[in-house]
C-alpha cells in the first residue's frame, strides 16, 4: 500500500530552483562568475551552451581543444549560429537572445566548425552588451556560409557592442552575400589583436577580417584570398577606424576594391597592405574608395589592375566631402578627407585614370585641383610603371630606399628627433623601403643572405647554413649551377638581392635515381648556422626573432620549425602553427618571442646555433617534399612606444 505525500507549494518551488541551479552548475562546471567561470571542455558542453540562452550573460572558459567535425559522434553541420542564433532569419533583424557575457577561449582551439544557412552565421550569432567580450579563441579549419547569407563570419556574425580580443582563425573558408568577414560579418564594437588566415567570398562589404566595421579595429593581421563585387578589402570591406593593422594576399572584385580597405571612412593609421588587387573601378593597393577622414602613415606594396581609377595607394580619392555639413558633432576634421605621409610601391595597370599614388578623382572635381588634402606622400616610379598621379611625388627606387627622401618631408623615423619622437618609421638604408615601427625594428641582422656568392673570396651559402649533405637530413640549401657552385635565389626575394632556397625531402630517400642516392634519411629536413662566438640577442631591448619565408603552391604541407641552441647546448624548438603555410606564394613574417625561448631554458644572450627545418624534428615520420625561401632573419624590438594618435598628429589644415 502506497501513501501519497503532499509538499507545501513553497517547498516544491524551492526544490525546482535548487534542481535547476544544480543542473546548470553540473552541466558546465563552475558557477558562471568572473572568478569561477563555467568550464567548457567538450563539444557537448559547447552545444549545450548554445541551447541555454539564460546563460548568455555569464562567464565561460574553454578548458580543452574541441573538435566539431560532423563525422564525430554527437556533432553536426549547424544550420545557424551555435551560440546566440537568430531564431527567425526571415524578418531581417535579430530575433533571439544576444550573448552579453564573457567567453574566454583560454588559447584552446575549436576545429572543423561547419555552419550552412541563410543569415547571421558564425560560432556566435549576435554579441551585444557593453561588457560583452570574446577573447583568446582559436578557430581552425572552419567552413561557414550560405549562398544568400548576410552577416557571415567564423567567430561572430554581428558584434553589436563589446569586443573581440586576441582571437585567431586559421585555414578556414567563409562565403555569403553582404557583410562577410573572415572573423566577423558586421561590427559596431572593438576588434583588437586578432589574426585571420582564410578564404573569404561574398558580394558587398567583404573583408578578410570584417565585412563592415562601424567600430574600431586595431593591431590586427589578415591573410589569404578575398573576393566579392563591391566594397571589398583585404582586411575590411567598409571601415570606420583601423589602426596598426595589415593584410597580405589577394583581393578581387568589381568596384571599390582595396588591398586593406574597400571603402574607407574616418581613420586609417599606421597600416599596410602587401597584396595583388584586381577589379574594374576604384581599385587601390591600400584603399579602393577613399571617402572621408584621414589616412596617415600607411603604405601599400604589390600589384593592382583595373579599368578606371586605379592607384598604387588609393583608387578613387573624393576630396569634396562637405566637412561641416556631414559632422553632427561639429568636428569637421573627423570627416575631411586627408592623405599624409603615405607611400606606394605597387605595379599599376589601368585603362583610364591610372596613377602611381592616386588613381582618380570624382568626375566633377578638377584633376589638377590644389584643394585636395594629400601631403608628403610618394610612389616608386620604376616599380609602378607610372610617371604620373593626380597627387603625390614620384621617386626612383633608390630614392624610395633612402631615409633622406622622407625625412625632408617630415616623416618621423627611429633615431631622429627633428620630426618627432614617436618613432613611427624605420628603414634599412639602401636595402628596403620604409617599414612601420610595430612591424619590428631590426636590432641585429642575423642573416639577410646578401653576402653569399660563387666567387672564391665569398662564402658559399651551404658553408654558413649546413644542410643535409653534411647533417644527414633531407635538406638542400642553395641551387646547383655550372661548375658545381651553389647559388642563392635572386628573383624571389623579400629584401635586398638574394634569399636562401631551402629544398626539403622527407620521404627517407634523397637524390632519388641518381648515383648519389641515399636512403635511411631521417624524415625531416634541416639546416643549421653555427657562430664561433655566441650571439647576444638581448641588446637594445630586443624581444623578438623575426624570420621571413615563402612557399610554392605545389609543396607538400609540412611543419616549419626554428630551433635555437645556446652555448651550453640547451635547445628550444618553435613550430609555425600552420603546415599549409608552405604552399602560400606570398612572403610571410614569423615573429618568435625571445621570452618564449627563455622560458624553454635557452640563454638568448649566448646563442650558438640556429636551426631551420621542415618536418617533425622530435617525432619524425614520412612526409613530402618541396621548396621554400628564407630571407631577412632579424632580432627585433617589437615593444610598442607611444604611438602617434590623430589627436597628437601633425595633420596640416
Amino acid at each position: 500500500m502506497y501513501a501519497t505525500i503532499y509538499l507545501p507549494r513553497f517547498l516544491v518551488v524551492l526544490v525546482v530552483l535548487l534542481s535547476t541551479f544544480s543542473r546548470a552548475h553540473a552541466k558546465y562546471g563552475g558557477s558562471g562568475t568572473a572568478d569561477d567561470p563555467y568550464r567548457i571542455a567538450t563539444a557537448a558542453d559547447l552545444i549545450l551552451l548554445g541551447e541555454s540562452p539564460d546563460d548568455y550573460d555569464k562567464h565561460f572558459i574553454l578548458t580543452a581543444d574541441i573538435d566539431l567535425d560532423p563525422n564525430l559522434p554527437g556533432r553536426k553541420v549547424f544550420d545557424r549560429a551555435v551560440i546566440a542564433a537568430d531564431i527567425d532569419d526571415t524578418n531581417g533583424w535579430f530575433d533571439g537572445t544576444p550573448f552579453s557575457g564573457v567567453f574566454d577561449g583560454n588559447h584552446h582551439s575549436i576545429r572543423h566548425l561547419i555552419v550552412t544557412g541563410s543569415d547571421r552565421l558564425a560560432l556566435l550569432g549576435f554579441v551585444g552588451g557593453k561588457d560583452a567580450m570574446i577573447r583568446n579563441v582559436r578557430l581552425a579549419h572552419a567552413s561557414v556560409g550560405g549562398i544568400l547569407a548576410d552577416r557571415v563570419g567564423t567567430l561572430v556574425s554581428e558584434l553589436e557592442r563589446g569586443s573581440l580580443v586576441n582571437c585567431h582563425v586559421e585555414a578556414s573558408t567563409v562565403a555569403g552575400q553582404d557583410c562577410v568577414g573572415g572573423l566577423v560579418g558586421h561590427s559596431y564594437g572593438t576588434i583588437e589583436g586578432c589574426t585571420v588566415d582564410a578564404d573569404v567570398a561574398g558580394e558587398c562589404q567583404v573583408g578578410g577580417m570584417c565585412g563592415e566595421s562601424k567600430g574600431t579595429l586595431q593591431h590586427c593581421v589578415a591573410g589569404g584570398s578575398v573576393s566579392g563585387s563591391s566594397r571589398v578589402g583585404g582586411l575590411v570591406g567598409e571601415s570606420q577606424s583601423v589602426t596598426d593593422s595589415c593584410f597580405t594576399g589577394q583581393v578581387s572584385g568589381h568596384s571599390s576594391v582595396g588591398g586593406l580597405v574597400g571603402y574607407k571612412h574616418l581613420t586609417l593609421c599606421r597600416c599596410y597592405a602587401h597584396a595583388v588587387v584586381s577589379g574594374s573601378e576604384n581599385i587601390g593597393g591600400l584603399v579602393g574608395y577613399h571617402c572621408c577622414g584621414t589616412t596617415g602613415d600607411c603604405y601599400a606594396r604589390g600589384y593592382v589592375s583595373g579599368d578606371d581609377a586605379v592607384g598604387g595607394l588609393t583608387g578613387l580619392f573624393d576630396p569634396a566631402i562637405p566637412a561641416v555639413a556631414v559632422s553632427p558633432r561639429g568636428d569637421p576634421d573627423m570627416f575631411h578627407p586627408v592623405i599624409i605621409r603615405c607611400y606606394a610601391v605597387v605595379a599599376v595597370v589601368g585603362q583610364e585614370d591610372p596613377g602611381g599614388l592616386v588613381g582618380g578623382l570624382p568626375r566633377y572635381w578638377p584633376r589638377d585641383s590644389s584643394e585636395a588634402e594629400i601631403h608628403d606622400s610618394f610612389w616608386d616610379i620604376e616599380a609602378s610603371g607610372q610617371t604620373a598621379s593626380p597627387y603625390g611625388s614620384g621617386l626612383t627606387t633608390s630614392e624610395m630606399q633612402s631615409a633622406a627622401s622622407f625625412l625632408a618631408a617630415g616623416w618621423d623615423f627611429v633615431d631622429e628627433t627633428e620630426n618627432g619622437t614617436d618613432d613611427i618609421w624605420w628603414i634599412l638604408e639602401g636595402q628596403s623601403y620604409p617599414h612601420l615601427w610595430w612591424e619590428g625594428v631590426p636590432v641585429l641582422v642575423v642573416d639577410d643572405f646578401e653576402s653569399y656568392g660563387e666567387d672564391l673570396d665569398e662564402l658559399y651559402i651551404f658553408q654558413a647554413w649546413v644542410d643535409g649533405w653534411e647533417n644527414g637530413t633531407g635538406s638542400t640549401v642553395g641551387y646547383e649551377v655550372d661548375g658545381g657552385d651553389t647559388s642563392c635565389e635572386t628573383t624571389v626575394v623579400h629584401g635586398g638581392l638574394q634569399s636562401m632556397p631551402f629544398l626539403y625531402d622527407n620521404d627517407g630517400t634523397v637524390l632519388d635515381g641518381t648515383a648519389l642516392e641515399k636512403t635511411g634519411i631521417p624524415f625531416y629536413s634541416e639546416c643549421v648556422r653555427t657562430w664561433y662566438r655566441p650571439q647576444d640577442w638581448t641588446t637594445d631591448d630586443a624581444d623578438t626573432l623575426t624570420l621571413h619565408f615563402r612557399g610554392e603552391a605545389d609543396n607538400a604541407p609540412e611543419p616549419l620549425y626554428v630551433a635555437v641552441e645556446d652555448s651550453t647546448g640547451q635547445i628550444a624548438v618553435v613550430t609555425y602553427p600552420d603546415a599549409d603555410a608552405l604552399l602560400i606564394t606570398e612572403w610571410r613574417k614569423w615573429h618568435i618571442s625571445l621570452a618564449d625561448l627563455r622560458a624553454a631554458g635557452v640563454d638568448v644572450a649566448a646563442v650558438k646555433k640556429m636551426y631551420i627545418g621542415v618536418g617533425d624534428r622530435d617525432n619524425p615520420r614520412p612526409g613530402g617534399s618541396g621548396l621554400i625561401y628564407i630571407d631577412d632573419i632579424w632580432v627585433t624590438s617589437r615593444t610598442p612606444r607611444r604611438p602617434r594618435t590623430l589627436e597628437t598628429a601633425r595633420y596640416p589644415r
